[in-house]
């Protein structure tokens, strides 16, 4: 049985989503999530530049960004 007054699962699904999307590890996860993906059917010379522009980018997300990017 639902409360009242509380807000719909949906709602408080989608609060938690946008939560998260405003964690500097967020960002990082998804540069490397990205770059991992970007290798998949290129050549070893141009995976290896792409896992290493994605780790720098990563690593400047680390940096940069506060742990969380909005109060």
């Amino acid at each position: 049985m639902a409360r009242r007054n509380s807000p719909p699962r949906r709602a408080s699904a989608w609060s938690y989503v946008l939560a998260r999307a405003q964690e500097a590890s967020t960002v990082r996860g998804l540069v490397l999530l990205v770059t991992g993906f970007l290798g998949v059917a290129l050549t070893p010379d141009q995976h290896d530049a792409i896992v290493s522009a994605g780790v720098a980018l990563a690593g400047v997300a680390g940096v940069f960004l506060p742990d969380r990017l909005a109060s």
